[in-house]
């Protein structure tokens, strides 16, 4: 994918040497009955959350860095875990790619993965292919469908041909409609992934990775509870220097013409910059403010922005039983919870009990640190709906 080594890059190992070497040795793998000398990287941890794929990435880096002369293959071993959402498994998808693709690095993985109704989809990864070789599970990486797994590599390229962007709208409407969710949720559905992918072509000028899965229809949400339940999870990643908060940012602190919905974005600023500390930035209120209806960070865009995401959330939150949407920039993450995300009267989304943009700064945990930095933009919206609510 177009820019992915930032995410190498961006994450730079930072400790001593020692303390790698602790954690890398000399052993040997089996590749196809041949016994083979390897690094071997032993990171076991019950759950893989951020701070996992930070360190899962400084322990790779450093391998491939110090050890270059020997090119000897990488076993990583994360013996039995589970994954936090599916970005975390997505990511370290990634991440392995680029070892192998960039460095020139083959890599095996060892692993006995517990999924959830989140992380269900990890069963279709193309890491359950990296031990393959690098042409199959490149091959998975880039494409795979099946009957409840929708994946693609969406490059620059394409978005260039608009015929592609059509074609990929009526493939995921298919996706879905294949598995019974019903027409309106579709459209809805279609519209906001097909904007997400768009805008990794418009705004970031770079590939963009979309994946997307259904899981079974046999969780509980209790024991005794008589329903049946399950997840609908997707993930949106584009890989770019150019974080989300920076076009409007740029455009609101430059020259260039905005209409009057921007003017409100000048005054809510006013009202927040006072609140500005390590927990809510500058930038942060950049990121929320580029939500808004009709705000866009975009030069030729000054009436439009973007509402499909928010539309998504308002539409399916009614039908969720839970959910676990969010979207990450760098080293921040703004979470979309349902009752802080509803449209006041002059159509601002607040991010706060108040539904308050102007006046009121987001509630404590909606925007949070994260441990990794995610070079790009990348949504994570999963769903947790009982079956046959949308049906």
């Amino acid at each position: 994918m177009k820019n992915d080594e930032l995410l190498i890059l961006e994450n730079p190992f930072t400790c001593r040497d020692r303390y790698y070497k602790r954690r890398i040795r000399l052993s040997t793998c089996n590749d196809n009955g041949r016994k083979l000398k390897c690094f071997l990287i032993e990171y076991h941890k019950n759950v893989i959350t951020g701070t996992g794929m930070r360190d899962i990435i400084h322990l790779l880096h450093y391998t491939v860095v110090k050890y270059s002369a020997l090119k000897y293959p990488i076993m990583l071993d994360i013996g039995e875990t589970s994954f936090n959402d599916k970005l975390v498994y997505i990511v370290l998808e990634c991440v392995i790619h680029i070892v192998m693709e960039k460095y020139h690095r083959k890599v095996y993985i060892c692993y006995k993965v517990t999924d959830s109704i989140w992380t269900e989809g990890f069963k279709y990864s193309c890491l359950n292919n990296v031990n393959d070789g690098f042409d199959i599970f490149e091959k998975k990486f880039k494409y795979d469908l099946d009957r409840k797994h929708f994946r693609k590599v969406f490059t620059y390229q394409d978005y260039c041909d608009k015929k592609c962007l059509s074609k990929l709208m009526t493939d995921i409407r298919c996706f879905l409609k294949n598995n019974c969710i019903n027409e309106s949720s579709v459209d809805e559905l279609t519209e906001v992934l097909i904007e997400l992918v768009g805008n990794s072509g418009e705004h970031a000028k770079t590939d963009c990775l979309i994946d997307l899965d259904l899981t079974d229809d046999t969780y509980k949400s209790t024991a005794d509870d008589l329903d049946n339940y399950y997840g609908l999870n997707a993930c949106v990643v584009n890989f770019s220097k150019e974080l989300f908060y920076v076009p409007l940012m740029n455009k609101m602190k430059s020259s260039q013409e905005v209409n009057e919905r921007h003017i409100w974005v000048k005054k809510a600023k006013n009202n927040h910059e006072r609140y500005f500390s390590d927990k809510y930035s500058e930038k942060d209120f950049y990121t929320i403010s580029s939500f808004q209806d009709k705000i866009s960070g975009s030069i030729q865009k000054n009436k439009t922005g973007g509402r499909g995401l928010t539309s998504l959330i308002s539409s399916l939150g009614e039908k969720a039983s839970d959910q676990l949407c969010y979207m990450a920039s760098g080293n921040r993450a703004l979470f979309f919870y349902a009752d802080h995300m509803r449209f006041n009267k002059e159509e601002f989304i607040g991010f706060n009990k108040n539904n308050d943009y102007i006046n009121s700064i987001p509630e404590d945990g909606v925007i949070r640190d994260v441990d990794v930095y995610l070079p790009g933009t990348m949504y994570n919206l999963s769903y947790v709906i009982k079956k046959e609510s949308i049906e």
